[in-house]
């Protein structure tokens, strides 16, 4: 990793035919992070970040069950007519809300 004078720290080469073993290298890959933000801080925003997954979680699955709902507007079975409205079928009959058209 090149020199990085933002963060006082030196470079670390790459030697060429050097082995290492794989370990958890916090210290070198996060070598950017501040260590002097208080614990408080660093738990509020990993909050905020879970309460907008939550929302966006939420609205999703909102969505989802409005989509998969039966259509409120649609025509009940057994060939009555939602409450309010009057039909007039093709032989000319008319229906009255809840009565069925007979053809």
């Amino acid at each position: 990793l090149p020199a990085d004078p933002a963060i006082p720290v030196g470079e670390i080469p790459a030697a060429s035919g050097v082995e290492r073993p794989f370990t958890a290298e916090l210290h070198l890959l996060q070598r950017e992070a501040r260590t002097d933000v208080p614990d408080a801080l660093w738990h509020t925003g990993y909050g905020l970040l879970f309460a907008i997954y939550l929302l966006l979680f939420g609205a999703m699955t909102a969505c989802y069950l409005r989509a998969s709902a039966p259509d409120r507007g649609a025509r009940p079975a057994g060939g009555t007519q939602p409450a309010g409205q009057t039909v007039t079928a093709g032989n000319g009959a008319t229906a009255r809300p809840g009565q069925e058209i007979r053809a």
